[in-house]
């Protein structure tokens, strides 16, 4: 296995975390963001520009943006769908844009309302838009790995949709296991057949945890090159179109494994940690996390008082 020895983590938490759940204050998501930044995460996904009588939670996109803590190094980043979407979030200065477009027909009109073929051409024009500011775009490739309608997808129909990407603008792309279908084999084989097409493309992967192999399925990508993960803030998540799909690969949980096996991302894990805590706190319920709950590895506990006496009379 040669797995990287620095690691990009992209939260996702402030926009694919919350937008299945009740609405959240602005000044509260600006709590959440501004705590995931100084923890030293470097890409947020703040929110999306998307028709808020179809996804609330992201209504307030052009307010957020205003009031979060600007950081030199932090670049604040959000989803598109349509040319007007990519001009409002070009406008509110967002530093990257990213565009998810799924794999089968039905899970896209699901989704966006529209065919695969009609996404790619608002893609296109999104994408000249953002190159015109000198911001580059992700290409999504969104349910790579299966659709809660159709089943498995065929890895050539993967492949395909990444050459659409490709040709139509895309700077990076993405494999979305948006449903968490996904096994270390299947998105290694994924991978491996995006990096042979594409050898020089960035790429990286959004893992959803719905079946408790989010995080060997990172080992999987990561074997393959991949070196870009999204993650959400204590595993916060899921799809509104899919009331099935649990949240993705939780953040602090991916970077205490990380940070394990002597891989960098840069980021603070106690300040990262305490920015989930935070999260929990205003989501109001135990969240999926597991590290802030359970503590770090070989994290130590006071000797009982009984096993002290004991061990002092051997």
């Amino acid at each position: 296995m040669k797995y990287p020895k620095r690691v990009i983590v992209r939260e996702v938490g402030p926009r694919d975390g919350l937008q299945a759940e009740p609405w959240v204050p602005t000044e509260l998501k600006v709590e959440i963001i501004d705590a995931l930044s100084a923890a030293g995460i470097q890409r947020i996904e703040v929110t999306s520009f998307m028709n808020p009588r179809v996804v609330p939670q992201t209504g307030d996109a052009e307010a957020l943006l205003q009031r979060i803590a600007k950081r030199q190094d932090v670049g604040l980043e959000a989803l598109v769908s349509t040319p007007n979407n990519a001009a409002r979030a070009l406008d509110a200065g967002i530093s990257h844009i990213l565009d998810a477009i799924a794999a089968t027909d039905v899970f896209n009109v699901a989704n966006f309302r529209r065919t695969r073929a009609e996404s790619f051409v608002d893609f296109e024009k999104c994408a000249e838009l953002a190159h015109r500011r000198n911001v580059q775009v992700t290409g999504i490739i969104g349910a790579s790995t299966g659709c809660p309608f159709t089943g498995q997808v065929e890895q050539d129909e993967v492949v395909r949709m990444a050459d659409e990407f490709v040709r139509r603008g895309a700077d990076a792309i993405f494999i979305g296991d948006s449903m968490g279908f996904a096994n270390p084999q299947l998105m290694a084989e994924l991978t491996e057949a995006i990096r042979k097409r594409f050898p020089s493309m960035p790429l990286g992967a959004h893992i959803h945890n719905t079946r408790g192999m989010g995080l060997a399925n990172v080992l999987a990508c990561m074997d393959m090159g991949v070196a870009t993960f999204d993650a959400s803030v204590g595993g916060l998540g899921g799809c509104p179109f899919d009331p099935q799909a649990a949240g993705n690969i939780c953040t602090e949980d991916l970077v205490h494994m990380l940070h394990g096996m002597g891989i960098e991302t840069g980021i603070d894990l106690d300040a990262l940690i305490e920015a989930s805590k935070l999260t929990e706190r205003i989501m109001g319920r135990i969240l999926p996390g597991h590290v802030m709950h359970y503590r770090k590895s070989f994290s130590t506990h006071p000797v009982p008082e009984e096993v002290q006496h004991h061990l002092a009379r051997v």
